[in-house]
């Protein structure tokens, strides 16, 4: 994936801002792929699931590795494209209005007691011993799982690690 002759072109705008190139992959035509450098998000035409995909990634180590190889021209239009797509706000059905984000769930408050047992005092003190006896229980269990791990390590080293992969074939 790093190898010059993989990537036939490879390119950036004059603010630095995008790299782009073309992967030459198993394919008769390369994959297009964009990073934008500001937050290092890619975008690449391979039909790869995973996020950032190995020539997205490997377009970011080229440019780490070899600034200079990268040819300074105007972005082309499907770099346009795709920079347009994701820094503008998604639209409403009427088309004039940016979508509302969703309030983002408040994780300080994960823990607390509901709104409703703030208002009972005995329901809050209820609430509070409950928490701590699954905070205790909790403790307890991840002991009792660092105790048999523990166990289980002076065992292996006590049989000898040589004989650990044969053992280990069974499962």
């Amino acid at each position: 994936m790093l190898k010059p002759g993989k990537w036939p072109v490879v390119a950036r705008d004059a603010a630095l801002c995008f790299i782009w190139g073309e992967c030459q992959g198993s394919g008769s035509t390369p994959y297009r792929v964009c990073a934008d450098l500001r937050d290092m998000a890619c975008k690449c035409t391979c039909p790869s699931r995973k996020f950032p995909c190995k020539h997205g990634l490997a377009l970011l180590w080229r440019y780490v590795e070899t600034k200079d190889a990268f040819v300074e021209t105007e972005r082309p239009v499907w770099v346009d494209e795709w920079a347009n797509r994701r820094r503008r706000p998604k639209a409403d059905a009427e088309g004039d209005e940016p979508e509302k984000k969703r309030p983002k769930k408040d994780i300080r408050r994960a823990g607390a007691a509901p709104q409703e047992a703030a208002a009972d005092p005995a329901k809050a003190e209820r609430a509070r011993k409950a928490a701590a006896k699954r905070a205790a229980a909790r403790e307890a269990s991840v002991a009792a799982g660092l105790d048999e791990l523990e166990q289980w390590i002076a065992d292996e080293v006590a049989e000898g690690f040589g004989t650990f992969s044969h053992r280990t074939d069974r499962c």
